[in-house]
């Protein structure tokens, strides 16, 4: 069975403020949208890690010329907080430490946000948490902004490779947990995709080349033990950064 971190479990908003046609170069000399695109140290994957990174940044390259990357073994807690701010895209791939887990107790110091290179000694794979506190506290993204996360343990419902899933209710929760931070730093919408099936640039080119404003329904491609069903998440127009994603009870069989 393919693992639930191969799904796609929260909604995004694809937000217009900085769309432009379809198939279409942004002309728009005035406003610049900024991208953010964070690689924290995972090890022997951080060739991979930068590949998709790079593939996203030029992407992003397309549409702005206001492009920021952040990778390992530079990508300290500092460099990425100040490079964070103001972002309409925040792009992250690297660890994920999220709640619920068998690494008790939940606490917002660690949990649910970054894993990056410490200050000193930093070698692409020793990893630092900066957890939900941190994210809300410190940084500030543009209205209408927009996080993904890649490759994450935890942000998109599932635990770490080879440990046991849990029920649905503690992958909702994951969702939820890691989304909090994000959005309360200002972002509209996070969405998370552990091992994307598709190109990774794909979100971004949505981003870019949506005319209107879109919910995006992101689909759960396999049953998840004890749901009965594969299921749809969609958080309905009323969601506001306030909330901390509790409309992903909202599930639709398709």
């Amino acid at each position: 069975m393919v693992r639930l971190a191969r799904c796609l479990v929260v909604a995004a908003f694809l937000v217009a403020a900085f769309a432009v046609p379809a198939g279409a170069l942004a002309v728009d000399t005035t406003f610049h949208p900024k991208v953010v695109i964070i690689v924290g140290p995972v090890g022997e994957y951080n060739s991979y890690y930068k590949n998709d990174a790079n593939e996203i940044a030029a992407e992003a390259l397309r549409y702005t010329p206001n492009v920021v990357k952040v990778y390992t073994p530079r990508a300290t807690w500092a460099r990425v907080k100040a490079a964070a701010q103001g972002a309409n895209i925040l792009v992250y791939l690297g660890h994920g430490n999220g709640w619920p887990s068998i690494y008790a107790p939940w606490q917002p110091y660690t949990k649910d946000g970054f894993g990056l290179d410490p200050d000193t000694g930093a070698d692409g794979d020793t990893h630092v948490y900066y957890g939900e506190y941190y994210v809300a506290r410190d940084i500030r993204l543009a209205p209408n902004s927009v996080v993904l996360l890649y490759h994450l343990c935890y942000a998109a419902g599932s635990t770490s490779p080879g440990m046991a899933e849990g029920t649905f209710t503690q992958a909702k929760q994951r969702v939820d947990n890691f989304g909090a931070g994000f959005l309360a730093a200002g972002a509209r919408a996070v969405l998370a995709d552990s091992f994307p099936s598709q190109p990774v640039v794909n979100y971004i080119r949505q981003i870019f080349t949506t005319l209107v404003v879109t919910v995006r329904v992101m689909r759960i491609l396999t049953r998840f033990p004890g749901s009965g069903s594969s299921l749809t998440f969609a958080i309905p127009p009323a969601f506001t950064g306030r909330l901390r994603c509790s409309a992903i009870d909202h599930l639709l069989d398709f």
